[in-house]
C-alpha cells in the first residue's frame, strides 16, 4: 500500500508537470530562429536554396494543424510526451518490472515527462533540434529492443526511423545514429552471423524508408535547392569551424562525464566477460559514485542552465549505471545498452557548429531517463531510494522548464507575461506580452492600411527580424533569413541580392532596424538597394530592445490587393 502511495504521489507530480507545460504553450514569439522554422516548416519548397531537410520534414506537421503556431507546439510536445512513455514501457519490460505494479507505473509515467525538459531554453516551435530528440528516443527504444530475441524487426524499423528523422536534421547525427546502433548490435549478440543478420535488416528498412520518403519529396526541387546553396557555401557549413576544437572543448570541460564513463565501462567489462566484481572494487563504487552524484545534484540545482544539465545529467546516468552493475541480478547487457545510449545527446550534436555543452540541453532527458533507470536497477526492491530518484528527475525537469519560462530565448518578457491574444502570420493567435502584441498589430494594421496583400514579397534586410515578415504574413523569397551578425553575413546579403535580381527587389516590401548586429542603411546602400524607390510605411519600437524598425512599401507596386489576387500558393520565387 504504501508503494502505491509514494507512486500515486510521483504519477501525480508528473502528470501535473505535463499539463502545465502543455497550458504553457502558444506563448511568446521569437523573430528569429522560431520564425525561420516556421518559415521554413510553411513553404520548404518555395526558396531557391535550402539549409538541411528540417523544413521537408517539418511540413507535414504545419499542415496537420492548418498553420496555427500554438497547436504545432502542443502536438510536438505530445509527441515528446508519448514516445518518453513508450520508452519507459520498453525499458519496464526490459527490466522486468510489470507497468501495472508501483515501480513500473512510476517508471512509465516519469519517462514520458523527462523529455520535457526540451523547453529548457524555451523554443517551443518544433525545429531541426526537435526531430533530433524525437530520433534519439526512438533510437534508444530500437536499441533497447534488441535485447528481446523476436523483436528484431521490430528493432530495425525503430533503428530506421531514427536514421530518417536524423537525416532531416544533420547527415553527421544520422551516421552518428547508425554508429551507436551497430554497437549497440554487437553488444547483445556477438555471434557474427546473426549480428550481420540484424544489421541488414535494419539498412534495408532503412534504404526502403529513403526510397519511399524521396519520393514524396520535391527531388527536382531539392537538387537545384542544393546546387544553390553549393553555389554560395560549397559543401561545408556557412561557419568554419573546427569539429576536433569542438569535441575538445567538451571533453575538456566535462572530464567528470569522462571519467564515470570509464568506470562504468571498467566495470561492464568484468561482467561481460563472466567475472565477478571484486569486494574492493564494489565498496570503492558505493562511495565514489553517491558522493560523486550528491556534488552533480547540488551544482546543478543551485546554478541550472543550458551549459550545466547536459553533462550533469549525463554524469549522473553513468554513475546510476555503475550501481546497477553492481547487483548480481542485474542484466549487464541491458546496462552495457544503457551505458551506450549515455553517448546518444552527444552525438546528436555532431554536425553542428556551436558548442556541444548547451546544445546538450534538448537532450537531457534522455540522461535523466537513464540516470532514473540506473538507480530502478540498482535499488530494485528500495522503493524510497526509487521514489527519490523519481522525484529528482521530475525536479531537474521541472528547474529546467523553470528556466525556460523566466528567461525564455529572444522574448521581451517572461513567458508569465506572455498573456495577450494576438493575430499574426496566416491566420495564427498566440498569447504575447503587451510590446511584442503591440508591436504586430501596428505592424499588421500600418502594412495593409499601405497596400501590403497577404502573401506579398516581403525582405528582412536587418537580418535580424525575418519574424516580422512571417506576422506580416508575407513571404520572403530566395530565402527566408539573411542572418546578420556572422562572419559569412555581408557575403550572403551580396549573394541573395543578387540571385533576387532588381526587377523582384523593386516590387518588394523591405523591413529594416538599429539594432546590433543587424545591417545599417549606408551598408546596405553599398549592395545596391535603393531606399529612394521605396515609401516609408512605418517606424516602429523593436520590442526587445526600443530600437527603430522600419518598414517600406516600394513605389512602383500600387496595386490593390484584390486585383492582385495572390494568395499563399503562390509563393514568390
Amino acid at each position: 500500500m504504501a508503494a502505491w502511495f509514494a507512486s500515486s504521489i510521483v504519477m501525480a507530480a508528473s502528470a501535473a508537470l505535463i499539463v502545465t507545460t502543455f497550458w504553457l504553450l502558444g506563448r511568446g514569439f521569437d523573430f528569429t530562429d522560431q520564425s525561420f522554422y516556421l518559415m521554413l516548416a510553411q513553404q520548404p519548397a518555395g526558396y531557391e536554396l535550402t539549409y538541411g531537410l528540417f523544413g521537408y520534414g517539418l511540413h507535414p506537421l504545419y499542415e496537420l494543424v492548418g498553420g496555427s503556431i500554438a497547436s504545432m507546439e502542443r502536438v510536438g510536445a505530445l509527441v515528446l510526451v508519448v514516445l518518453g512513455a513508450a520508452l519507459g514501457l520498453v525499458v519496464s519490460n526490459k527490466a522486468r518490472m510489470d507497468w501495472r505494479r508501483p515501480a513500473g507505473a512510476q517508471i512509465v509515467a516519469v519517462s514520458a515527462s523527462l523529455p520535457l525538459a526540451y523547453y529548457l531554453l524555451w523554443i517551443p516551435v518544433p525545429g531541426y533540434n526537435w526531430i533530433g530528440l524525437v530520433g534519439a528516443i526512438v533510437l534508444l527504444i530500437a536499441m533497447l529492443l534488441l535485447l528481446e530475441a523476436g523483436n528484431g524487426y521490430g528493432s530495425a524499423a525503430a533503428a530506421a526511423a531514427a536514421a530518417i528523422l536524423a537525416i532531416f536534421t544533420r547527415p553527421q547525427t544520422a551516421i552518428g545514429f547508425g554508429a551507436l546502433y551497430l554497437a549497440a548490435v554487437f553488444l547483445v549478440d556477438p555471434a557474427p552471423k546473426r549480428s550481420l543478420m540484424q544489421i541488414v535488416r535494419a539498412a534495408g528498412l532503412t534504404a526502403m524508408a529513403v526510397v519511399g520518403i524521396a519520393a514524396i519529396l520535391p527531388l527536382g526541387t531539392l537538387i537545384e535547392q542544393s546546387k544553390e546553396y553549393i553555389a554560395i557555401f560549397g559543401t561545408t557549413h556557412p561557419l568554419h569551424f573546427s569539429f576536433i576544437d569542438q569535441q575538445l572543448e567538451f571533453l575538456k570541460s566535462a572530464w567528470l562525464w569522462l571519467v564515470c564513463g570509464a568506470i562504468l565501462a571498467f566495470i561492464l567489462l568484468s561482467r561481460l566477460g563472466g567475472k565477478a566484481v571484486s569486494n574492493r572494487l564494489a565498496v570503492l563504487v558505493c562511495i565514489v559514485v553517491p558522493i560523486i552524484s550528491a556534488v552533480i545534484l547540488v551544482r546543478t540545482i543551485s546554478r541550472l542552465d543550458e551549459f550545466r544539465i547536459g553533462s550533469a545529467t549525463g554524469t549522473l546516468a553513468f554513475c546510476a549505471l555503475s550501481l546497477a552493475c553492481l547487483r548480481k541480478e542485474a542484466a549487464p547487457r541491458l546496462i552495457a545498452l544503457l551505458g551506450v545510449a549515455v553517448l546518444i545527446p552527444w552525438v546528436a550534436t555532431l554536425g553542428a557548429s556551436a558548442a556541444v555543452r548547451p546544445q546538450l540541453a534538448y537532450y537531457s532527458g534522455i540522461s535523466s531517463f537513464i540516470a532514473v533507470v540506473g538507480v530502478f536497477i540498482a535499488v530494485r526492491q528500495n522503493m524510497v531510494a526509487v521514489t527519490l530518484a523519481s522525484c529528482a528527475g521530475l525536479y531537474l525537469t521541472f528547474s529546467a522548464i523553470q528556466v525556460g519560462l523566466a528567461s525564455p530565448y529572444r522574448l521581451a518578457a517572461p513567458v508569465a507575461m506572455q498573456v495577450v491574444p494576438t493575430r499574426m502570420g496566416w491566420g495564427a493567435e498566440l498569447k504575447l506580452d503587451s510590446k511584442t502584441s503591440e508591436f504586430i498589430t501596428r505592424l499588421r494594421g500600418d502594412a495593409q492600411q499601405g497596400g501590403f496583400c497577404q502573401g506579398g514579397a516581403v525582405i528582412d534586410l536587418s537580418g535580424n527580424l525575418p519574424g516580422a515578415v512571417f506576422a506580416m504574413g508575407g513571404l520572403m523569397p530566395v530565402f527566408p533569413w539573411i542572418s546578420a551578425g556572422y562572419p559569412f553575413s555581408n557575403y550572403f546579403a551580396q549573394e541573395y541580392l543578387k540571385r533576387l535580381g532588381q526587377a523582384r527587389l523593386a516590387r518588394s516590401w523591405l523591413i529594416t532596424a538599429e539594432t546590433p548586429n543587424t545591417f545599417s542603411r549606408q551598408e546596405l546602400e553599398a549592395l545596391g538597394v535603393d531606399f529612394a524607390a521605396y515609401r516609408l510605411v512605418d517606424d516602429l519600437p523593436h520590442p526587445v530592445d526600443g530600437t527603430s524598425v522600419k518598414l517600406y512599401a516600394p513605389l512602383a507596386d500600387r496595386i490593390r490587393c484584390e486585383q492582385t489576387g495572390m494568395s499563399a500558393s503562390q509563393e514568390p520565387r
